[in-house]
């Protein structure tokens, strides 16, 4: 759960300030500490810290607050009493690098965790920083710190406590997970991982591409806030239809149960139709229905990665709009029984895939704080498999610092 009702990096100093001058004590949400130390034992809180989070109901962690234990009706709780604040630097090392870090060597299964520097008014050398960690679809996650007094326990968070979890607590967890993944797996079958059917005739195949939040919740995207659904800035603007409101002005937009349809028709030479579906619990596919190019052959190319990038561009800001900082499975499926050109080579690909239909399908998992940071950085895994499918080692549309190049 995400306190402040915003992105993770649109928090700023006056948010934390009105923390402290409202008095928010912590809870099941909300952890506060005042500094930071490169002793085992503190940095093992810190693991502790980020997994109990994890395996309850998500929440934020924030650095540089100083705290204090009161009893306010009759009960004992934490309160902030002001912004210490922790340097920007720490042991020669940026210290968001340096908690991501140790957050990440520190559990098993590794924590997912967003962490946004706050710049304290008049102060250049110190921030107060917030590390958002997800509810985690990967529970439970276990302390990992050799030495430490609670290395290979799993935590829960319990009010403003962080607790170990009883032997039942963890069989929950376990079983949290696989009711989690078997919600997941069921929406992806029933949707049909995107596909429309079968393409009308053998000169056509369907490219379909999907995002879907490993925890689906029933009413992650509002389809009535556009501001937020219809990014207006993507990082990729190709192809046409991933254009933020030139969706709206030159799409046919469907609301439905399950969100939005957005079709447009007639896009290309090679594209016939193309679907975007917006669903409100935070699924979207997109769907390219492809035909021959006009020298007579289907080309399998670099545009399917272009396709990719937008597409996921405007999934991870739509997504982030809404506050979701969880992690997505992404779908890369083509539909077809044919043979396909991959520029001048001709290639019969065959991997796992998911019905007759699919000749290709390649999956990933990707965080959505890592889409956020760096889009073709944690695509490019994705990219390469796809490229691999065809024969070629990687996609040669990246360079060495996987920067997307055309």
């Amino acid at each position: 759960m995400n306190i402040f009702g915003k992105k993770i990096s649109e928090i700023e100093y006056g948010d934390i300030k009105s923390l402290v001058d409202g008095k928010i004590e912590e809870g099941t949400y909300l952890d506060y500490k005042r500094g930071i130390s490169s002793a085992k034992e503190a940095k093992a809180e810190l693991g502790r810290d980020a997994s109990a989070l994890a395996n309850t109901e998500g929440g934020t962690l924030i650095l540089g607050v100083e705290e204090r234990k009161v009893k306010r009706h009759g009960k004992q709780v934490v309160e902030p009493v002001s912004i210490c604040g922790v340097p920007q630097v720490y042991k020669g090392q940026e210290t968001r690098l340096w908690l991501e870090q140790v957050i990440k060597s520190t559990t098993r299964r590794m924590v997912n965790t967003s962490v946004h520097p706050v710049k304290i008014a008049d102060n250049q050398d110190d921030s107060v920083f917030i590390i958002y960690v997800p509810k985690s679809n990967h529970a439970p996650h276990m302390l990992w710190s050799e030495g430490s007094k609670h290395h290979g326990r799993y935590f829960k968070r319990r009010n403003f406590q962080n607790e170990i979890a009883e032997e039942y607590e963890v069989r929950e967890l376990f079983e949290r997970s696989a009711r989690l993944e078997h919600k997941f797996r069921d929406y992806l079958a029933r949707t049909g991982y995107g596909l429309s059917g079968k393409p009308p005739s053998h000169e056509w195949y369907d490219l379909s591409l999907v995002c879907c939040p490993l925890i689906l919740e029933d009413r992650l995207i509002d389809i009535t806030q556009k501001e937020k659904l219809f990014v207006k800035e993507p990082t990729f603007s190709w192809p046409p239809p991933l254009q933020g409101e030139h969706l709206v002005h030159n799409g046919q937009v469907q609301p439905s149960e399950f969100g939005l349809s957005i079709t447009e028709t007639g896009c290309s030479l090679l594209l016939q139709q193309v679907a975007l579906g917006i669903h409100r619990n935070g699924y979207m596919d997109f769907v390219a229905r492809v035909g021959k190019h006009e020298d007579g052959r289907r080309y399998v190319d670099k545009w399917v990665i272009e396709f990719l990038l937008a597409f996921m561009d405007y999934c991870t800001k739509s997504l982030v709009n809404f506050h979701y900082y969880g992690n997505v499975a992404l779908f890369l499926t083509i539909n077809t029984r044919h043979v396909l050109f991959y520029g001048e080579r001709q290639s019969r690909p065959v991997v796992p895939f998911h019905s007759e239909e699919a000749h290709v399908q390649i999956t990933d998992e990707v965080y959505i704080g890592d889409l956020e940071a760096n889009l073709s950085r944690a695509l490019r895994p994705l990219a390469d498999r796809f490229y691999q499918c065809f024969g070629f080692w990687k996609a040669a549309c990246f360079d060495e610092n996987n920067r997307y190049i055309g």
